[in-house]
């Protein structure tokens, strides 16, 4: 179990992770567009 549980779970946060981290860059890039001010925070 041990360290094949890790790379599991590892695996699956860094999907996860991704998977947050493109619908948020989506997000913001539309915010970009519609405030250009913003992007420099």
């Amino acid at each position: 179990m041990g360290n094949q549980y890790g790379l599991d779970f590892l695996t699956w946060v860094s999907h996860v992770t991704v998977s947050i981290w493109q619908s948020r860059s989506t997000t913001y890039g539309r915010v970009t567009r519609a405030c250009p001010c913003r992007a420099q925070v």
